[in-house]
């Protein structure tokens, strides 16, 4: 959720999207992954990675980016603004066995480490309103608070992939989004490349807040409200923790 000075606005929902990857890729790789842990949560379910039969691939920084747009809406609509936000860092690790419907993967989001209304990112959004540096500080303050993504006692955004169909490249992940603590399941298409040594996924859809079951926020009686849709991008890259791929 995004909370801004002009117009506290839900961006919980906007942050709930992602995906993962899938694909198909022979070769049996189980590498200590408990040695790359930092960094991430410390119940991460290494375990479940070093004894797979599976390759196993670790999200990487580079190249790799989770943007979320949240818009305004109602009748007094032109008195609040739209936000971006994104995160240049996912983390987590996807195994690939041989069967891509066994495919496994663990995606985490530090949520301190969102950016909210980057300047370049909200050029190439198109907005037409331009918020203060006193309201981009509000609107990630509230964000981050107690009454939206609670980063105290919740400081990562989780998604695993339970299920995977459909052919490479294009699929459909079947995906447990936890947030705040509360777990939801949807299904998401994402397009994946896979390489000897790594593997891409792009991902770009439109979500609802409502599908998550939460309601967008409003005041006036909903004359300024945040709209229901948010529009998701994503862009993942992972590199292979085989031996052979000098990882």
């Amino acid at each position: 959720m995004i909370l801004s000075s002009r117009l506290r606005v839900p961006l919980a929902t906007a942050l709930a999207v992602l995906a993962v990857v899938c694909a198909g890729c022979g070769g049996s790789v189980a590498p200590a992954t408990h040695v790359l842990s930092e960094g991430f949560p410390a119940d991460f379910p290494f375990a479940a990675y070093e004894e797979s039969a599976g390759r196993v691939y670790r999200f990487s920084e580079t190249g790799s980016e989770l943007l979320i747009t949240v818009y305004r809406d109602g009748p007094l609509a032109r008195f609040g603004h739209d936000h971006v936000v994104h995160h240049l860092s996912p983390g987590g690790m996807i195994v690939v066995p041989p069967s891509i419907s066994d495919v496994r993967a663990d995606l985490f989001v530090a949520v301190t480490e969102f950016v909210v209304d980057d300047p370049e990112r909200r050029e190439e959004a198109g907005f037409d309103t331009e918020p203060s540096p006193e309201d981009i500080a509000g609107t990630r303050a509230n964000m981050l608070g107690p009454r939206v993504l609670n980063a105290t006692d919740y400081p990562f955004l989780r998604v695993s992939v339970e299920n995977v169909t459909g052919d490479l490249p294009e699929v459909v992940l079947a995906l447990a989004i936890t947030l705040g603590g509360a777990t939801t399941r949807m299904s998401a298409p994402a397009t994946v490349q896979l390489g000897d040594c790594s593997l891409s996924v792009a991902a770009a859809m439109a979500l609802r807040q409502t599908d998550l079951g939460l309601e967008p926020f409003s005041v006036l009686g909903g004359a300024l409200r945040v709209a229901d849709r948010l529009d998701v991008r994503l862009r993942l890259h992972a590199e292979s923790l085989d031996d052979t791929c000098g990882v």
